[in-house]
């Protein structure tokens, strides 16, 4: 629902700055953030950033790792398909909002004026009303913007040319630089890989990261996705390899999905429970998994 409504707010600025009104205001603040309104019309001002000046619009420091059983994309074998959450930065301290409801257990809040204003409250799931310590949240927002530009400048992603013309977080990467993957199967696979072994030398790595992109000045190299197995990300350009040999590809800034593909089949078919767990720098995030052979 919130990626709807930031959907429609960014076409209704853009069908603002179109129109020849002398209703419609444009001002520009210091922090060179334009705010579009129609004079006696807005309920709210819809503030959008005119400071994008780069490819990726949203990091991810992971915390959550949930991984489940794919079989529908065209594939011999059934894949696990691997996707990474956690606290999310983007340019405008927008996320900081989620970050708030993270740390206070909220799904959902009451915005007192629309996008690029603080909220005065939030119902809780069971649509209890609470006040918002306004004061905690800004702080989080500008702590979401120093955190966000500080990645952006460690991937040197400052001057994409067409960065105003992006989708609304249409752009997202993982921050978190994977050391390595262990997949363990809980039953006895085969004769190789008995109960409680790690399955991870059968295991195809399909990722993709768009680092190469932003180091050659927004070049794309080589994409040919020709003979990849239905599902794999297109977004950005592709990382595979054996499942026990990423740590060797460095992958860091890359995509928030990822897929691990099974080389072979067990020695009996039936269902069976995996332990995946990515290892990271600064932890290790773990989940299990039930799959039919």
């Amino acid at each position: 629902m919130k990626t709807l409504i930031y959907l429609l707010l960014f076409v209704a600025c853009v069908f603002c700055s179109c129109n020849k009104d002398e209703n419609v205001e444009t001002k520009t603040d210091d922090n060179n953030s334009t705010a579009i309104a129609q004079d006696d019309e807005a309920s709210g001002t819809m503030i959008f950033s005119s400071q994008k000046g780069g490819y990726i619009q949203v990091y991810i420091d992971a915390d959550t790792v949930y991984a489940v059983q794919r079989g529908d994309i065209g594939v011999d074998y059934p894949c696990l398909y691997v996707h990474l959450d956690g606290a999310k930065y983007d340019d405008k301290g927008d996320f900081g909002y989620d970050n708030y409801a993270r740390q206070v257990s909220l799904e959902a809040y009451m915005y007192d004026n629309g996008i690029g204003s603080f909220p005065v409250g939030y119902v809780t799931p069971d649509g209890e009303v609470h006040s918002v310590d306004t004061e905690e949240l800004k702080r989080l927002v500008n702590e979401n913007k120093d955190v966000f530009k500080k990645y952006n400048e460690q991937l040197g992603d400052t001057t994409y040319p067409n960065a105003n013309m992006q989708v609304p977080y249409g752009h997202v990467v993982v921050v978190n630089k994977i050391l390595g993957i262990n997949v363990v199967c809980n039953e006895d696979f085969d004769q190789n890989h008995p109960k409680g072994s790690s399955v991870t030398d059968i295991l195809t790595f399909y990722g993709s990261s768009p680092v190469d992109y932003i180091k050659r000045g927004y070049q794309w190299g080589e994409r040919n996705f020709d003979n990849l197995p239905k599902g794999v990300s297109y977004v950005y350009e592709l990382i595979t390899c054996n499942a026990a040999d990423i740590q060797e590809k460095n992958v860091e800034f890359y995509d928030d999905t990822s897929f691990l593909y099974f080389d072979q089949l067990p020695a009996t078919p039936g269902e069976y429970s995996f332990d995946v767990t990515i290892k990271f720098a600064d932890k290790e995030l773990k989940n299990t998994v039930s799959m039919t052979f």
